[in-house]
């Protein structure tokens, strides 16, 4: 006797909270960049004698843990409660280290969710801590009662693939604000134990007609990678995580200003009741 075992080949990414259950979510981001500088008109590959100056660094760590724990369900209606403790968060600029916490480090967030077939919403009671003003608190329940993951809401195949598309900007003060299109591709590549497994590539695309600084340019792009990971049974995200770099040149005042930067993220959600 002969057992033919039909394996899944796609799916689809559907968002939604469960009562009486427990999620965690940890996020950890570092960024780390170099300055230099150079006169305007000098080589790209400058001489011995005339190398550019190493201007500053700077780097930047966080290790965001979130607890959201729910309750049983009224109204159609989950209600929950979400904790937010950053464990980790340091800055270092030109080798001078600053460490502490973010102005929502405790905070306790009370609300409830609503489930649609696909996609949770997402309403926000209150919001307490000690550290919590009203400018923060407004910002943090608009974030929370606003986002709308825009993941596909049809079947995904093995080997088919997807884009997001988002607007980023870079400020430099007083200087002028630069602006890029970040493209995301998600590329499904297998179905395993109930888990979709995809591969993650980015592409940047500065927008010169927006950008405040027109001497802006990117020179050299690591489009980048990463990898995101969706747990069927559960309905959650598991794993999301990203890396990329670039060079940029900015002048002013007939100086040239060179910045390398490397961005690395990872985020994982996992259930614990």
């Amino acid at each position: 006797m002969t057992f033919k075992v039909n394996a899944q080949t796609s799916l689809i990414i559907k968002l939604n909270y469960q009562p009486n259950h427990i999620y965690e979510q940890t996020d950890k981001a570092s960024v780390v960049s170099a300055h230099y500088f150079r006169k305007a008109g000098s080589p790209t590959e400058p001489s011995d004698n005339d190398k550019p100056a190493l201007a500053g660094t700077n780097i930047m760590f966080s290790d965001i843990k979130l607890t959201t724990k729910t309750s049983a369900k009224r109204d159609e209606k989950i209600p929950f409660s979400q904790k937010n403790t950053i464990t980790v968060w340091w800055q270092q600029l030109n080798g001078e280290r600053n460490e502490g916490p973010g102005p929502s480090d405790k905070s306790i967030v009370y609300g409830y969710f609503k489930n649609t077939p696909l996609r949770y919403s997402t309403k926000v009671d209150s919001i307490q801590g000690p550290d919590i003003d009203d400018k923060r608190r407004s910002y943090t329940k608009s974030i929370l009662e606003n986002y709308s993951p825009a993941y596909p809401l049809f079947a995904i195949k093995i080997g088919d693939s997807f884009e997001l598309k988002t607007k980023e900007e870079i400020s430099f003060g007083s200087t002028g604000v630069v602006y890029f299109d970040l493209l995301t591709r998600y590329t499904l590549t297998e179905i395993k134990n109930g888990v979709g497994y995809f591969t993650k590539y980015f592409f940047f695309k500065q927008k010169e007609t927006e950008s405040s600084i027109s001497t802006f340019k990117l020179s050299k792009i690591d489009n980048g990678s990463g990898t995101f990971e969706y747990d069927m049974k559960n309905c959650l995200v598991r794993l999301d995580n990203s890396s990329f770099g670039a060079v940029a040149t900015l002048e002013k005042d007939n100086v040239i200003m060179t910045i390398h930067t490397t961005v690395n993220y990872e985020a994982t959600w996992s259930i614990k009741k």
